[in-house]
């Protein structure tokens, strides 16, 4: 068996460490990127935004997304030695990770087109940030304890509770979460879904730095208005624990 790498492969190889090599400053390189995951201030979070700007324009952001979507339509292997080579250049993570490896392609699949023209092209670029909302104080990957709730008004969800140790929640724009229905289903253990919002200014959203002193966390707890943020109801993402997708997006008014 031949594990070497084709022509194209190398091809694709030299390509991605040319455009790095070119486009990637020593100010923005890190020796640890999973531990540096989350930029440790305003300017060097800004600094890593425009960076995915640039490497969205030349195409080098969700490259295993389909073509229509933005992506290249990447194999595995173009995967693989696309990591390769982004850690080879001591790259740093992607502020916009959470939407490129989750938000984006639950929206591929459950999105209706218009948030997919809405949402998809700003995670590609960083416009958007995305951040998830699971843990909150009393429910860690104890997801069934979960206790924000999600109140029925209607055409939109108003969104009562409290989330933190949510990675790099005090630079996104919009969050994907977790919340528990209230209803007549309330107190069953999978009647949560998951949602999108975008970020509510009224919110206050607290960073918290790891015993290393990263600022990696953040906690958000209701705004003003006693709310952590109302959210119109559409048809197109969504699951619930334990059943099949509830095709639900929630976005704040």
């Amino acid at each position: 068996m031949d594990f070497s790498y084709t022509t194209e492969q190398e091809a694709f190889r030299a390509e991605i460490r040319s455009w790095l090599k070119a486009n990637l400053s020593p100010e923005l390189c890190v020796d640890d990127a999973a531990d540096e995951r989350v930029a440790p201030n305003r300017e060097v979070f800004e600094e890593r935004r425009r960076f995915q700007a640039a490497l969205s324009s030349a195409g080098w952001v969700g490259i295993s997304w389909p073509k229509e979507y933005g992506g290249r339509g990447a194999s595995l292997i173009e995967q693989v030695i696309y990591d390769e080579e982004y850690s080879r250049g001591r790259a740093p993570i992607l502020p916009g990770y959470s939407g490129i490896g989750m938000c984006g392609p639950t929206l591929m699949q459950w999105g209706t087109e218009e948030q997919k023209r809405r949402f998809i092209p700003r995670i590609l670029s960083g416009e958007d940030i995305w951040c998830q909302g699971y843990s909150e104080p009393n429910a860690g990957s104890d997801l069934a304890s979960l206790q924000t709730r999600a109140v029925d008004a209607g055409d939109y969800f108003i969104l009562n509770g409290q989330k933190v140790w949510t990675s790099a929640a005090q630079y996104a724009d919009q969050r994907s979460l977790l919340r528990r229905r209230a209803g007549p289903q309330r107190e069953s253990g999978w009647a949560e879904k998951r949602g999108v919002e975008d970020r509510d200014d009224d919110a206050d959203v607290r960073a918290r730095r790891s015993g290393r002193g990263r600022a990696h966390l953040a906690g958000a707890a209701p705004g003003r208005t006693g709310e952590a943020g109302s959210c119109r109801r559409a048809s197109g993402v969504g699951t619930r624990l334990g059943t099949p997708a509830a095709r639900t997006i929630c976005n704040r008014l």
